[in-house]
């Protein structure tokens, strides 16, 4: 009896973290951190953008927030660019109403399959189009301190359709969205930032090739001893 009292303890303790597992909600976070178009990088703290996918644990529908509390007067969003799921349709999308912290007018939104390219040739599926007036009657710029969350649904969607990297002419490529900054510093300069850099990152070597090199180095370290001091010994 203890034995099987034992067997069913063990059991639902290693069931317990996949049952959390299944009743939290997906989130996937986009850091808007790395100017990757040779331009000019906003002001401010980084990320200067902050996208979060939020499906609330309910498949069909997602709400993005984008927030661009880091911008620093006068900068805002020209475009914003993300990626889907291949096997999902971008045209099935569906945008409901955004409710917005900050007065700005509505973004106009358009989707297809690797239908809007950002520099260096990367493509995205759906493209978010903000003003460029700041014109208090047609709602003005989407700019520093401004937030907005718009729900997003389709068939099966979820918060982790979104995590996909941008394509590109030559293959797949890194990012995971790109975003238009303009107005960037006295001179009203602009900048395409992202959650990476296309810059080629710095190879590490393997540990067998680590263990070689100081292999060398400590032979090198003993011949030049010996040279040094061995003839007066």
């Amino acid at each position: 009896m203890k034995n099987g009292f034992l067997t069913w303890f063990v059991a639902a303790f290693l069931l317990l973290p996949l049952l959390g597992q299944s009743a939290v909600a997906e989130m996937l976070t986009i850091p808007f951190r790395y100017e990757f178009s040779d331009a000019f990088s906003p002001e401010g703290d980084r990320p200067w953008v902050t996208a979060t996918f939020d499906d609330e644990d309910t498949v069909g529908s997602v709400k993005l927030e984008l927030d661009l509390s880091n911008l620093v007067e006068g900068e805002y969003i020209g475009k914003a660019l993300f990626n889907l799921d291949p096997a999902l349709d971008p045209t099935s999308l569906v945008f409901g109403p955004p409710a917005k912290i900050g007065s700005f007018a509505d973004p106009v939104i358009s989707t297809g399959i690797d239908a809007f390219r950002a520099p260096d040739g990367q493509w995205f599926d759906l493209k978010l189009d903000f003003t460029e007036s700041n014109s208090k009657k047609t709602g003005g710029r989407f700019g520093a301190g401004d937030s907005m969350i718009i729900e997003i649904t389709a068939p099966d969607l979820k918060a982790r359709s979104f995590d996909f990297s941008s394509n590109t002419e030559y293959g797949p490529g890194p990012l995971a969205g790109a975003i238009h900054v303009k107005s960037i510093g006295a001179k009203e300069e602009s900048g395409w930032v992202a959650d990476r850099s296309l810059l080629p990152m710095p190879s590490v070597p393997e540990p067998a090739m680590i263990v070689h090199l100081l292999s060398v180095a400590g032979l090198g370290l003993i011949a030049f001893g010996w040279r040094q001091y061995g003839h007066r010994a």
